[in-house]
């Protein structure tokens, strides 16, 4: 047979096996494309150090009970003071809703020294809705006062475990009667707040209010003004 017949065959052979392995060569490639974009973006995991200390979560128990060593009790001077101040302050018929915000076990008093107050004319349903007002103060090393028209468990919740872990002394009240919200909000200074104003972050800050001292038992809160 022509030896040109077999050189013939053999370029045919290898333009077939050229073209095969261009076809899968690129069928590969696409591949390698449709997964690069349907697939998740590279992303580091970030890993703690070998020498850092593992992370640590409170259990209800200990977001309940104080820290060891905690003592907020007044001495006996700054009882009588305040009981003496007490008379002639402006009180709202409401206070704590758990013994848990108890600052000062001889009396069973709430008491914060020169408060924010903030004073809401609506039901607070969500801890996000005061949580950047917890931030300022905790900042400004301020306690916080919460008072509004209703407030939810979640909330009260989340105030308490801070009260009690010494992270911020703060106390939420209810009020529900719009009448004493005003006068509240007309003794300590403030301006009545909406959930849509917290919710949008909108909280300038001569909406808050203020008090020498607020002190509160189960039923009553007191706002003590020099």
């Amino acid at each position: 047979m022509d030896p040109r017949y077999w050189g013939i065959v053999a370029i045919l052979v290898i333009g077939v096996a050229v073209i095969a392995y261009g076809a899968l060569s690129d069928r590969r490639a696409t591949q390698r494309q449709r997964d690069a974009l349907t697939a998740p973006p590279k992303r580091d995991i970030p890993r703690l150090s070998p020498t850092s200390e593992p992370p640590s979560y409170l259990t209800e128990l200990q977001a309940r009970t104080k820290p060891a060593g905690a003592n907020t009790d007044l001495d006996a001077p700054t009882r009588r003071r305040l009981s003496e101040a007490q008379a002639a302050a402006f009180s709202i018929p409401s206070g704590y809703p758990r013994l848990s915000f108890i600052t000062d076990r001889s009396t069973g008093w709430f008491v914060a020294e020169a408060p924010i107050v903030l004073i809401c004319d609506a039901e607070i349903t969500a801890i996000r809705e005061v949580l950047p007002l917890m931030e300022r103060a905790k900042k400004t090393g301020r306690p916080l006062i919460l008072v509004a028209a209703d407030i939810s468990e979640d909330v009260v919740d989340t105030f308490s475990a801070n009260s009690v872990q010494g992270m911020l002394r703060c106390v939420p009240i209810q009020l529900g009667d719009p009448e004493l919200r005003a006068g509240l909000a007309s003794a300590v200074g403030a301006h009545q707040l909406t959930v849509t104003d917290l919710r949008a972050g909108y909280v300038p800050a001569d909406a808050l209010g203020s008090a020498e001292t607020w002190l509160c038992d189960e039923d009553t809160s007191w706002v003590i003004q020099s």
